[in-house]
This record gives C-alpha cells, structure tokens and sequence, in this order.
C-alpha cells in the first residue's frame, strides 16, 4: 500500500472505454513505468488537487453557509477518507499500457472512494463508478449524509466539533449508518479501521508530497 499504487487493480475497459477517459485524465493516471518517486511526486500533487477542489465544491453546493472551520474541517476529512480508503489510487497507465483501475474489498471496492459494488451496482455498472469524479461525487454523497448524522448524534455532541464528528462520519461512512459511534468502542470487531482513518487524519501523510497546497487541478471538477 503506497500513495498512488493499491495493491489491487482491475482493467478499467470493464466498466468504461479508456480511449473517452484518456483525454481527460491523463494527467491523473499514475504512470508504473515511470520511475518510482519522482511519479508519486508528481501524482499526489495532481490528484491532491483534484480531491481538494471536490470537497470543496461539494460542501459549497451542499451547504453554502458552512463555516470557514466546518470547510477546513470538510476537506481534512475527505482527504484522510481518500486515503484511508484507496492511498489517493485511482487510475494507473500499466507497464503494458492499458488503463487499470483500484480495486479493494475482495473486488467490491471501486476506485478512490472505494465505491461497493453490493450497494451502488447501477452507478458500477453505468460506468459512473469509473469516472474518477463521479466516483468521488458517489462517495462524498454517502460521506456529507454521514457528517450530517454526525453532527447529531450523541457520541459527538457539539457538531463543531469536527475531529469527533469526522471520526463518527468516517465510521458510519466504512460500517454503515447505525455505526456512526463505533469509533468509540475499541472492542468493535472492525475498530481497527477507525485507528487507522486516525492516523492518517492525524499524520496527513499526503503533505510530503505537496508543494503547493492552491495548486491548479488539471481538470475543472465542476
């Protein structure tokens, strides 16, 4: 697991044409037979943009009054879900050049958002899922129904209080919606995922590789 580079990847022919794909996001395809680092370098300052722009323009389409706490705390959150979820992997130009795609979750998970298969077949099946911004408009729909549920619910309290409310979003977002306070329970079988989504809020691993945080997205997201 490395940014860029899930260990799991599936032809992206299966669920849409790459010859459509490639002239949009190009820029966007971590390239594997180009040497190591300087690629990640230069992958993570493209999808970082991108990611960014859409948590942004979600929130501001959703709730136009949000705070500038709440926005700042919006786009933190989904950045550690990106990477939670997919280490930013996406979209990959194999060694034999074709266009492969993220998978995890034993095949069920699609793309950056890790998009379930089991609960969003039509929007797999569509191509939807395979479209990187579509893919990451299906997760942020579920993740923004979280953080709202979040922000009400009881082991969060305060809903500016955003470290526990992305927390209970993150565990609703990965368990469902009736695990909203899971992240509370050490002794929950799956608790290890709410450590993890911790750690990467905590750590913001992908700034490493950040020059320029109000870097241009090479695509316009909305």
């Amino acid at each position: 697991w490395v940014f860029g580079q899930a260990p799991f990847a599936c032809d992206i022919a299966a669920f849409a044409d790459p010859a459509i794909l490639t002239p949009k996001f190009n820029m966007l395809y971590f390239k594997e037979a180009v040497s190591g680092e300087p690629e990640r370098t230069r992958y993570m300052r493209e999808i970082y943009a991108v990611i960014r722009d859409a948590a942004n323009f979600y929130l501001l389409r959703s709730r136009p009054t949000a705070s500038d706490t709440e926005k700042a705390a919006w786009q933190h959150a989904v950045l550690s879900v990106a990477h939670q979820e997919s280490f930013f992997s996406h979209y990959r130009l194999a060694s034999d050049s074709s266009v492969k795609m993220m998978r995890g979750d034993f095949g069920h998970g699609h793309g950056l958002m890790q998009v379930d298969d089991r609960w969003h077949f039509a929007n797999v099946q569509n191509g939807k899922a395979a479209e990187l911004i579509g893919n990451i408009m299906i997760g942020l729909d579920e993740f923004f129904s979280n953080w709202e549920a979040a922000g009400k619910a009881s082991c969060v309290g305060d809903p500016t209080n955003y470290f526990a409310r992305a927390r209970a979003a993150y565990s609703a977002y990965n368990g469902g919606p009736s695990r909203v306070c899971r992240w509370t329970n050490p002794s929950d079988p799956w608790a290890r995922n709410d450590v993890n989504f911790l750690e990467k809020w905590n750590n913001l691993a992908w700034n490493a590789y950040i020059d320029d945080p109000n870097r241009p997205a090479a695509i316009d997201v909305r």
